[in-house]
């Protein structure tokens, strides 16, 4: 069995109010319409290396990124399938190379960790506690609500 301690999404700031708001990543929300309502994630990331590129491979600018670090083996004992695929068809990370490539960039998927899957929605609660402290001070910086914020975070009911 695969071991998926830490799982990385990086997500554009302007979409944070969103998942704050809505207390979790959205699988309806997924934009790559082969995903298919699935979240995709890095698996146990050993580098920077998705990071420092992602924002080229989107289009975006690098400044526009963030992170969002989830505690994997709390995910599977809450009962989420982290999946290799969806439905049956593998998603190689070589598809990030040609995007460099046709940027004239080095090619850097050796260097990142494997794709990652859960279908639906996932709460932020499963995020780690550096990851959550992370949007709590982006949300102070951008005037959001501390209780409601820290309500979404720690799943405070």
């Amino acid at each position: 069995m695969r071991e998926y301690r830490i799982l990385r999404h990086v997500t554009k700031k302007e979409f944070l109010g969103s998942i704050i708001s809505d207390g979790a990543l959205m699988g309806d929300y997924v934009q790559r319409t082969m995903d298919k309502g699935y979240i995709s994630f890095e698996s146990n990331p050993t580098n920077d290396t998705l990071l420092e590129v992602f924002h080229i491979l989107k289009d975006w600018e690098g400044t526009e990124l963030f992170e969002l670090i989830f505690d994997g083996e709390r995910l599977i004992q809450a009962g989420y399938e982290i999946r290799p695929t969806i439905n049956g068809v593998s998603y190689i990370k070589e598809e990030i190379d040609h995007a460099m490539k046709t940027k004239g960039l080095r090619e850097v998927s050796h260097e990142i960790g494997d794709y990652v899957f859960i279908n639906g929605n996932v709460p932020l609660k499963f995020l780690t506690s550096s990851s959550k402290k992370e949007i709590e001070k982006w949300a102070s910086e951008n005037n959001m609500i501390e209780l409601e914020v820290k309500s979404t975070l720690y799943n405070w009911a």
